[in-house]
């Protein structure tokens, strides 16, 4: 692990602000790493239902900024409480998509949701039926991911429902890349039936 040398920065910061005339620009500050406590109170925040959109922007920048807070939000539980907006299907699922895809998933953590979560292909599956184009492509490429990982067994199961879903899909072009990723996901699957 590398340790940081806030002097050394500060020295810096200050010898870029004192020759700044010469065009040198000031080093941006870091921001220090979040702690899983704050996610934790992001995510019992969020269940309030006036507070949930907030918290769920909150948790997309805190996702955004770097590698190891997507770490520290999928060991903080985030990724059952975004599961649980999409199967509700509520007006948060398209948020919550976005923050999962985002995210990243490693294996692992694909196999605990699709464990925990059995319906969780289902619910992505109304996305694509209902959902508005972003939600949709988040959607297939979610499924992709997770149809890398899981049993034979649940790809066998796979309703017809499913692959009607990503034939749509296709149809309508959402994007260049839900389109390779959804041609993708039937190369995967087809062999299994």
């Amino acid at each position: 692990d590398l340790t940081p040398i806030h002097t050394l920065r500060r020295l810096i910061q200050t010898w870029c602000i004192f020759i700044a005339s010469n065009g040198i620009e000031r080093i941006p500050t870091p921001l220090p790493p979040i702690k899983k406590a704050q996610i934790v109170k992001l995510i019992n925040d969020a269940k309030s239902p006036q507070l949930q959109m907030k918290c769920l922007i909150r948790l997309r920048s805190i996702a955004s900024a770097s590698e190891a807070n997507k770490r520290c939000i999928e060991a903080a539980g985030a990724i059952e409480f975004l599961a649980s907006i999409i199967k509700n299907n509520n007006t948060l699922s398209d948020e919550a998509l976005s923050i999962l895809y985002y995210l990243q998933l490693s294996k692992t953590s694909v196999k605990s949701l699709i464990h925990r979560n059995g319906e969780f292909i289902e619910s992505l599956t109304r996305v694509l039926r209902h959902g508005h184009c972003e939600s949709r492509a988040y959607a297939v490429l979610l499924l992709k991911s997770i149809l890398e990982v899981v049993d034979p067994v649940q790809i066998m199961s796979l309703s017809f429902e499913f692959f009607t879903e990503l034939v749509q899909v296709l149809r309508n072009q959402i994007s260049y890349k839900a389109s390779k990723s959804t041609l993708q996901l039937l190369i995967n699957v087809c062999p299994w039936g």
